[in-house]
């Protein structure tokens, strides 16, 4: 697969400001991560990943349902339900 279109696109990227490029890519795929690695891309270590399922289970979850509820920003002045 040619590297081209990839360069391209850093390119753009740059000279919009852009200073860090990251790609997410499941380690257990070979030639997704030998594409990245050819691209001139590291492995982050020590890093994880954190998501949450489906935007369904995170809409039904409410402050008083399982869990903790939503974490609190400093400084955010809003009532817990508007985010």
């Amino acid at each position: 697969m040619s590297l081209d279109p990839l360069g391209h696109c850093e390119r753009r990227l740059r000279e919009r400001g852009a200073i860090r490029l990251t790609a997410i890519v499941a380690d257990d795929e070979d030639g997704a991560m030998s594409f990245w690695r050819a691209a001139g891309y590291e492995r982050q270590e020590h890093r994880a990943r954190f998501v949450r399922g489906s935007s369904s289970s995170w809409q039904s979850r409410s402050a008083d349902g399982p869990g903790p509820p939503p974490a609190r920003l400093a400084g955010d002045a809003r009532a817990p339900e508007t985010y």
